[in-house]
């Protein structure tokens, strides 16, 4: 399981602690919202979020597809598909505070694997 991340560059701690909380509540509550979404968004295939995507980090990882030895040349392409799937501007307005958490959180992530690849190089 993974823990709340430190700072980072790109977030305040606080935006990052309230992605964590967020989607503690989230996994704990099995909150829906109201309204389904059947269709995708957007000419080129669109946004692939769904009102009940998930904010739990380790299920955030695998819809990454950032495994153990994925190179770091592959990273910025994995980030790339899952923002074209799940960034706040491609989604309906509706979804948007979820789309944000989610990717706050896989941009974590990402940080967090990168981070840890060139620690591991020296």
């Amino acid at each position: 399981m993974l823990s709340a991340p430190s700072s980072s560059r790109r977030f305040s701690m606080s935006g990052l602690e309230a992605a964590w909380d967020f989607a503690a509540a989230r996994a704990g509550a099995a909150a829906r919202l109201t309204q389904p979404n059947p269709k995708h968004y957007g000419d080129d295939g669109g946004s692939e979020i769904e009102p009940d995507a998930s904010l739990d980090p380790n299920k955030i990882l695998l819809e990454l597809g950032l495994g153990s030895g994925v190179p770091e040349a592959d990273v910025a392409s994995l980030r790339r598909e899952f923002a074209l799937r799940n960034h706040p501007d491609r989604v309906p307005a509706e979804l948007r505070a979820l789309a944000t958490q989610r990717m706050m959180i896989a941009n974590d992530l990402i940080d967090r694997y990168v981070a840890g690849l060139r620690k591991s190089r020296g």
